[in-house]
């Protein structure tokens, strides 16, 4: 079944298909072609904001998604809302392991200290472990500012090399959340995954916004 719908993104007229759910709380409606480039952005940029329509507040919900942008499959759906819980997370945390590095979900952390009162957590991508506390390789035993004797106890090996790469390629940490960044074009500001502002030059913080009266002091 086919009509006529007002998509408040292209703010043009279109025909669509009617799949019973076309229409948000809101009273807004959206063309096929403009919400899948809508989700792609969303799913494809680690810091892009949750799809919404017409204010912060007003998310475009799951349903309404999975009918309109039919067939929409299971694993699409699981992405958005891994998606939705990295972006919510208060505390975000990655999997220590660099070449990894993904998203461990605030339900799995908090699961496992309420548990155990161990603060740890096993990455679900690489099934390695992350402490909770400094955000290091799990390091059973000894204290989370002994780093070098935790990379020892994990026998990393490559640390020096990597190092050394990083060096030679420029690349800088995060300051919040350790995340290696490199900067290929454009200013100093960085915007991380973790919602950190930061200057690639000298490590500035702040809490957001840009950087209007920020110099470096190097």
């Amino acid at each position: 079944m086919l009509e006529e719908i007002y998509c408040v993104l292209c703010q043009e007229t279109k025909t669509s298909t009617y799949y019973g759910y076309n229409t948000l709380d809101c009273g807004h409606q959206h063309c096929v072609q403009c919400l899948r480039r809508y989700y792609n952005l969303y799913t494809q940029n680690p810091i892009c904001n949750p799809l919404r329509c017409c204010s912060p507040t007003n998310r475009i919900p799951l349903p309404y998604l999975r009918r309109k942008l039919h067939p929409f499959s299971s694993y699409q759906a699981a992405e958005y809302r891994s998606k939705l819980a990295e972006h919510d997370a208060r505390v975000k945390i990655y999997c220590s392991y660099r070449e990894c590095s993904a998203f461990i979900p605030e339900s799995l952390r908090q699961s496992r200290l309420n548990e155990s009162k161990v603060q740890t957590a096993k990455c679900r991508k690489c099934n390695r472990i992350t402490c909770l506390v400094c955000h290091e390789p799990s390091h059973p035993n000894l204290p989370c500012l002994d780093k070098a004797a935790a990379q020892k106890y994990h026998g990393e090996v490559d640390q020096e090399k990597f190092d050394r790469l990083a060096t030679k390629k420029g690349w800088k940490p995060c300051p919040n959340c350790k995340s290696w960044t490199e900067k290929t074009e454009g200013c100093n500001q960085m915007t991380c995954p973790c919602g950190a502002h930061w200057c690639y030059r000298c490590g500035h913080t702040r809490s957001g916004g840009l950087f209007e009266n920020h110099q470096c002091q190097m």
